[in-house]
């Protein structure tokens, strides 16, 4: 049985950053970003890859995302962190695109992006499609746990050098949706839409004894409307079992018929030793 292996490509790329450069990445050349980038995917794939299996760099949309038309308040507060924040953002991002296009490239791995499409969506797909085959999610996101649900579903976090395990994918999902996730910007179900993006607005508590009552209710027998309206508002969000038919479609087509690997081990060598990158060329053999 084959393994494949679903990078989480921007929060993979993001987080070594942050993590190397510990939180404060200004000026940091694009040539060091991205030997950060190529050497975490090599590390990975050398430890984990198989011969069977393929490898997929899961990317961001560039523009507006499903989710976002859905739900305006969606990631807003990340905007404007990143608009206080000191950090060059647009040279950062411009060095990870460029480094995904390098892979696209010259590297044996599958790039997919999609129109309207997080990475999350499509990590999904191809872990609900490939199961069951082994599938492998590269990331630290949380939000995968609920796909250990299907055969075969593993989660390593390259940053923090840990797997990431979840004895309960569906109750842990439910616990989700009730909570919501603030650094999404998608607040409890007990709690308005806006309640992020006000000032002076705080979420409805949702303590300890209220979550463990909650999380035995079935979302049926919440009773109160508005209730019922969050809970959908925040499972249509985290639940991956809710993205889009039209998104999922596209993704299939995308992964089946314009996504094949253009590089080859013997590519890699040849560009990481043409620009700069010596040391990992080699170990060009281990991408």
């Amino acid at each position: 049985m084959s393994r494949n292996i679903l990078f989480d490509f921007n929060q993979i790329a993001i987080s070594n950053l942050m993590v190397q450069t510990k939180g404060n990445p200004d000026g940091i050349e694009k040539g060091l970003l991205q030997h950060m980038i190529f050497n975490s995917l090599r590390a990975t794939c050398s430890r984990h890859r198989d011969k069977n299996g393929k490898v997929f760099i899961c990317c961001e949309s560039c523009g507006p995302t499903w989710r976002k038309e859905f739900f305006p308040p969606y990631k807003q507060n990340r905007v404007k962190t990143k608009d206080k924040s000191e950090h060059n953002w647009s040279e950062i991002y411009e060095a990870i695109n460029e480094a995904k296009e390098i892979i696209r490239e010259h590297f044996p791995y599958s790039v997919v992006s999609l129109p309207g499409a997080e990475a999350d969506d499509i990590i999904a797909i191809l872990a609900k499609d490939h199961s069951p085959d082994n599938s492998l999610i590269v990331s630290g996101d949380k939000d995968f746990q609920q796909l250990q649900q299907y055969f075969g579903v593993q989660q390593y976090d390259p940053v923090r050098s840990r797997w990431i395990e979840c004895n309960d994918p569906e109750a842990y999902l439910y616990e989700h949706v009730l909570k919501g996730d603030s650094s999404d910007g998608i607040p409890n179900f007990l709690s308005d839409d806006e309640v992020f993006l006000t000032e002076g607005m705080r979420q409805s508590p949702l303590r300890k004894k209220k979550l463990a009552f909650w999380a035995e209710t079935k979302a049926a027998e919440f009773g109160d409307p508005a209730m019922n309206r969050n809970y959908d508002r925040n499972r249509r969000l985290i639940d991956f079992e809710y993205i889009p038919q039209e998104i999922q479609v596209n993704a299939r087509e995308e992964i089946s018929h314009r996504c094949e690997p253009q590089g080859t081990q013997y590519s890699v060598f040849k560009y990481l030793a043409a620009n700069g990158f010596k040391e990992l060329a080699k170990c060009s053999q281990e991408f």
